[in-house]
């Protein structure tokens, strides 16, 4: 019986996990066509200039880039044509934007699919406004500095209630994951505005991490 129970609990929680991905997906596949108008276009983005300003210090101004959670590929205008690109994203319509843009892309659950690269194959890695969705964050953080050669960038968006609320009536769940879990940053950026939310207008804040490993 406590086999059973157990059981129980492990398909329950695996079941939670794909609605949330079918979720995510679902959701932006729907925005996919007016993303980049409506939503990133208004979303007021101050974490680029914090990465440009990163980039610049350390004289990062060309190799592969790994970006997870991709979405319609908008690091490449930021970032300019010296890099090449390559994403991973759960939406395959987000992904085609991409994709027109120049990214190699790979379509799936980023914890998963990063899975299938080589230790130390892309020299750097770019985590923006999209580890929020993702439960597992402590396993994707191992394998980012696995595949990571050179530096990784990502964002953590603290959420308050109301956020996520909003969010979990859609069957989306946030997740607010701590910069603690990063051992040894190269550069810690606590509590930044990142982005304002389109529509409503409230203002995210969150933790930036920069990891160097040469």
């Amino acid at each position: 019986m406590i086999m059973l129970n157990m059981m129980e609990v492990y398909n329950k929680t695996i079941m939670s996990i794909q609605d949330q991905r079918n979720n995510v997906t679902a959701f932006y596949n729907g925005i996919a066509s007016v993303y980049e108008k409506e939503i990133e276009g208004k979303a007021e983005n101050q974490f680029s200039n914090i990465l440009l300003d990163i980039y610049k210090r350390y004289n990062i101004i060309r190799g592969d880039i790994l970006d997870i959670g991709c979405g319609t590929g908008k690091l490449k205008e930021y970032l300019g044509n010296s890099f090449t690109y390559t994403g991973i994203d759960i939406s395959p319509l987000m992904l085609q934007e991409a994709k027109n843009r120049g990214f190699e892309i790979f379509l799936g659950p980023a914890e998963e699919v990063i899975k299938r690269f080589p230790d130390k194959s892309i020299k750097h890695i770019v985590a923006s406004s999209s580890l929020y969705f993702m439960s597992g964050f402590n396993g994707l953080v191992k394998e980012i500095e696995r595949v990571a050669s050179e530096s990784f960038f990502m964002t953590l968006e603290q959420f308050d209630t109301k956020v996520m609320k909003a969010m979990r009536i859609k069957g989306i769940e946030l997740y607010n994951h701590p910069a603690s879990r990063i051992e040894n940053p190269t550069e810690l950026y606590k509590d930044v505005y990142l982005w304002k939310r389109p529509g409503t207008g409230e203002k995210i804040y969150g933790d930036i991490v920069f990891k160097r490993f040469s």
